[in-house]
């Protein structure tokens, strides 16, 4: 059954990216596409990318301030489970977010894995607070009808829609990460009477993973420590934002009237279309940059084209090489990966 899941979920991760790069290479015009590409400014890509390996070191640091009313670990010590964990999101199903926690298990054994994963879960908590800020901020200001074609409802329409969602999820997840922080024993003890009459196995796991979640949002017991993690959640989304606004200058004549505007509503899009069960992003976030920059600032199947893959790639590339090299080093294979989570079940109370 597992494993008949599994194949689901691979063969519906690759629809989606063969329908995602059918539609980016459809009419592609592959001459102006090698031109497009050959005119890049390589320096505006190599600054996007120092901004966006700033942008991952921060998350690095966040972590640790994250971790560190359970464990004080080291930066150098985290490495290893933030890169394998980001690169492992390239496989179907994105293990990588169980992953990181299990290999922080692994390492530091006195780090129960739900206190990691929760410490992750409290992590995107973040990352949705953020880009709701960035998000109503430039709703509100920013001028994103300015552009060369007029404007698309369409994008205007998918961004009001994105936002109201992120809302809602925002409201859920917090209040789910604090009802679990405050009555973590409360919200078990329900969880396991509603489970009960299903499966008193899933109840038991339930109450489990309840209990050690509750140690992963240990940092919202010291209102400092919740501070740094607010700031240096934003400065990770503001690296992320300027990378995408440089980018846009390695494109010669193809920069927006507002690049500043442009880059929020690649940010957007962008972080929409990482809900699309896809391996590693491939598809959906090169499908939200050309609609940004194509469809909505009226610029060449080319140019939209270019930009997502070449964002995406100075994100990924190093965090996949670097990643595999990780897993070497770790002495961890594929295989391991794939059955991360029953590992993850069996490491839990070590």
């Amino acid at each position: 059954m597992k494993s008949k899941k599994n194949v689901l979920q691979f063969i519906l991760s690759l629809i989606i990216v063969i329908a995602c790069l059918y539609y980016l290479f459809e009419e592609l015009s592959w001459s102006d596409f090698s031109r497009t590409l050959k005119e890049t400014d390589l320096r505006y890509v190599m600054l996007a990318f120092i901004f966006m390996t700033i942008s991952f070191i921060i998350r690095i640091t966040r972590w640790k301030y994250l971790l560190i009313s359970i464990k004080d670990i080291s930066f150098r010590r985290l490495l290893s489970p933030m890169f394998i964990g980001f690169m492992a999101n390239i496989l179907p199903a994105r293990a990588g977010e169980f992953l990181r926690a299990w290999i922080l298990q692994k390492r530091e054994k006195s780090v129960p894995f739900t206190a990691a994963f929760g410490s992750v879960v409290l992590e995107r908590v973040f990352d949705m607070m953020t880009i709701l800020l960035f998000m109503t901020f430039f709703l509100l200001f920013g001028d994103l009808t300015s552009n060369h074609n007029g404007g698309s409802d369409k994008i205007m329409g998918l961004v009001h829609k994105l936002g109201n969602a992120s809302i809602l999820l925002l409201i859920i997840l917090s209040g789910f990460v604090w009802c679990v922080y405050k009555y973590p024993d409360k919200i078990a003890i329900m969880g396991k009477r509603i489970l009960n009459p299903l499966s008193q196995k899933f109840a038991d796991i339930f109450e489990s993973l309840i209990q050690s979640f509750s140690k992963g949002f240990s940092v919202l017991d010291s209102f400092k420590r919740l501070m740094i993690v607010f700031v240096l959640s934003f400065f990770v989304w503001v690296f992320s934002f300027i990378s995408l606004y440089v980018l846009l200058y390695a494109f010669p004549g193809s920069v927006p009237q507002n690049p500043f505007s442009a880059s929020g509503l690649l940010l957007i899009a962008i972080t929409g279309s990482t809900f699309v069960p896809s391996p590693g992003y491939i598809g959906p976030y090169q499908v939200a940059c050309q609609w940004v920059l194509s469809e909505h600032y009226g610029f060449s199947k080319a140019v939209g084209v270019g930009y997502g893959l070449l964002h995406w790639s100075i994100g990924m590339v190093p965090i996949i090489v670097i990643g595999i090299i990780f897993l070497y080093l770790e002495n961890i294979s594929l295989k391991d990966i794939s059955s991360i989570k029953e590992g993850a079940k069996k490491n839990e109370d070590k």
